[in-house]
């Protein structure tokens, strides 16, 4: 059953499916935040690009449809309907419009009520996160250094500072380039008198044995 909403339209876009996606300001369904809606009619699609037009608040139709996800939970799909009547007057008829579609807008993963969404790739974690992992990691590692230490600064003082001192070295060491060069400081220099004497494999100097006479 559709419901009733006075909202702006802000955008109407053909979709490569067939579908149009029509863009309006935030409205609330049955509890939910909805600001795209859906429809498969060309007419319906003409008539809300019209209202985008128009550039004014109006009453639209909106239709609240759910389907069943085999992994458990509903998908919530947003029908554009038509145009609405509010307590207001509500707007005549527009004419069909003549301007254009806009362009579609970038897909985003959907979500799924009851269903733990699913990004395109790994989350970022927040600072305040990072910050948290470094912590526990830096209690551990203080933790695994108390039999090293003298007895008498096997306290919690101390402890905090070795956790902290860890922690903020996890913390502020960027990541390595991934082309696996050391840093300068660790590159390997040669030690000890460079010599020139030929090795047990080399070329000797000398005249090779078909040049002795016997």
């Amino acid at each position: 059953m559709a419901t009733t909403h006075e909202t702006t339209v802000r955008s109407t876009a053909r979709t490569d499916r067939g579908w149009f996606v029509i863009g309006i300001d935030p409205i609330m369904v049955e509890g939910k935040e909805v600001r795209e809606l859906q429809t498969k009619y060309e007419e319906r699609a003409i008539e809300a690009r019209s209202l985008r037009d128009q550039g004014r608040p109006v009453f639209i139709q909106v239709e609240h449809q759910t389907r069943q996800r085999e992994s458990g939970g509903v998908w919530d799909n947003y029908y554009y309907a038509g145009i609405g009547n509010g307590s207001q007057a509500a707007p005549s008829q527009p004419q069909a419009s003549s301007s254009g579609w806009d362009d579609p807008a970038p897909k985003q993963q959907r979500r799924s009520s009851g269903s733990r969404s699913q990004d395109s790739g790994p989350r970022r974690k927040a600072p305040e996160e990072e910050w948290q992992i470094a912590l526990s990691v830096g209690a551990k590692l203080a933790v695994d250094t108390l039999p090293l230490m003298e007895v008498a600064k096997r306290d919690f003082g101390t402890q905090r500072e070795i956790c902290l001192a860890w922690a903020n070295v996890i913390f502020t060491t960027p990541m390595p380039s991934g082309d696996n060069t050391p840093p300068p400081s660790y590159e390997q220099q040669p030690t000890g008198p460079t010599s020139t004497a030929p090795g047990a494999y080399d070329e000797p100097d000398g005249p090779s044995p078909d040049d002795i006479p016997y």
